[in-house]
Order: structure tokens, then sequence, then C-alpha cells
């Protein structure tokens, strides 16, 4: 039995090197339960990491394990999803082939900031956009949609690009969507200086991602005060306790999160987009 109730606050620690995946509880107090969407990637690795190395996954997979839902903030798009009805959700870890699918959720943040770009198109039209942490992919497929010239669709895991390839297939989206697996927030700063709007989705979800990703943000609005970052994020640990994020960026939406969302996203009920200042 392990209590992660006071790792929440932990900086530099590491809960998955006490865990042993196949037999571990997590117990969280009441008094944290509204946070409990933070450790869901946790929850999500102790779930589907496997003791031998996965194949690269593949369309075929995609379409046999994973469900096709429009059950999320941006109906518009058909997406290939991990959700409680499929089988490999709660699958044992050792007869899952996925390790880390951070790819296959459709997270809060990038739902609600998929959500305005097709409610506002006028933000990626004739733009080159690059989306960070694409994942599944329906943020830049978003972007694709409302009119972008051509989409970055940035994830270091591989397997984010075949989803992302994928989902843009089944909503018959014909256009310049490139998958890039170099890591933006190491290095590999070339990838957007030719980028006007970045894109990103729910990338807060520990303090030392979150500081990179503002680190790149001030690096990109300081090639050009014209270039457009959009962030979304349901209210993250980082995110709300950060002054800085308060000073660079305002909130320019907030949408209510659908309620199979705020089933698979305990604690949160709203999502906000916002605005490089």
């Amino acid at each position: 039995l392990i209590l992660l109730d006071s790792l929440l606050q932990e900086k530099n620690h590491s809960p998955t090197k006490l865990i042993n995946p196949r037999t571990a509880m997590i117990v969280l107090s009441r008094s944290r339960l509204s946070q409990l969407s933070t450790l869901r990637p946790l929850i999500l690795r102790l779930r589907t990491c496997s003791t031998s190395a996965p194949s690269p996954v593949t369309k075929e997979f995609l379409i046999s394990h994973l469900t096709m839902t429009r059950s999320h903030l941006t109906p518009e798009l058909l997406l290939h999803l991990l959700t409680p009805s499929c089988p490999l959700y709660s699958a044992p870890a050792y007869s899952s082939p996925l390790s880390d699918p951070w790819w296959s959720i459709y997270w809060p943040g990038g739902q609600v900031l998929a959500r305005t770009i097709l409610d506002n198109p006028q933000l990626v039209r004739r733009k080159k956009v690059l989306d960070l942490g694409s994942g599944c992919g329906a943020v830049a497929i978003a972007a694709m949609a409302s009119g972008a010239t051509m989409v970055v669709a940035n994830d270091i895991d591989p397997d984010a690009a075949t989803a992302v390839l994928a989902n843009a297939e089944l909503n018959h989206i014909s256009g310049d969507i490139v998958t890039e697996t170099r890591d933006v927030l190491n290095g590999n700063f070339d990838i957007i200086e030719d980028i006007d709007v970045l894109l990103i989705g729910d990338m807060f979800y520990d303090e030392h991602i979150g500081g990179s990703v503002l680190n790149l943000c001030k690096k990109f609005k300081a090639l050009d005060r014209s270039k457009d970052i959009l962030m979304g994020d349901p209210g993250r640990w980082f995110l709300e306790t950060s002054s800085e994020v308060d000073s660079l960026f305002w909130c320019m939406a907030k949408h209510t999160l659908t309620e199979e969302c705020r089933r698979e996203n305990y604690g949160f009920h709203h999502g906000m987009v916002w605005r490089f200042r």
C-alpha cells in the first residue's frame, strides 16, 4: 500500500520508482481528491506499462484496440482514443502492449484549446502552426480544419505521430500536417523559428515540464512580437501556483468540460485557454 498524498507537494520526487505497477494501490485523502487528475499520467503509466518493449503502434492497432469517438468537447472531430470502453483501459500491465500512451488520451487542456480554435478559426487561418505535445493530434487537426497553411504536430513519442496521421485521415484532413518527434523543449529550437502560432494543450502537468514550456514561450515570442501563443489548461497545479503565468498570459476563453471528461479528470470541471500578452 502506497500513500501518495504527500508526494503531490514534492518537487523532484519520482513516485514511479517506488511502486510495483502490477501490485500497487494508490490511496488519496479526500482533501487531495480534487488534485487526482495531476496524478492521472502516473496512474496511466502504472496501468499500462509493459515489462517488455512494445512494438511501434500501427494504424491497424488503433482501429482494433481504441474507440472511435465523438464524446468530447469537439464532436466535429472523430478520434481514435483510449476510453473506459476499451479492454486495454483496465488491462493488467503484463498483458498490455502499450507503454506510456499519453497520446491515446484527449486531455482536457487539449479539448478546450481545440474547441477555441474551431470556434475562432481566424486565430490560425493562413498561418504556420506548431502543436506542442500533440498527442492524439486533435489540436493539430482543429488548426488544419480551421485554415492553417501548415501544421507541425510535435511529440517526442513516435506512436503519437501514428495517432496524429490516423486521426487526420479519419477526419478527411488532407492538408499539410507534418509530424515531428524532436524535443523542442531541450534544444531543436530551429523547428519553431518559422512558426506563426504555437499551440500548447495540457503541458503543465509538473513543475519541470511547466518551467521548460514557459521558457520556450518566452524564446518564441522574442523572435517576433507578432507571433502568437495559445495554451489550454484545466487548472493544473503548476499553472495555478505560478506567478509567471499571470504575468505572461491572459485568459481569453473558458469552457465547461463534458460529463465524460469530468469523470475521467476528477476535480476539473472547466478548462481555460490562455494567450500570451
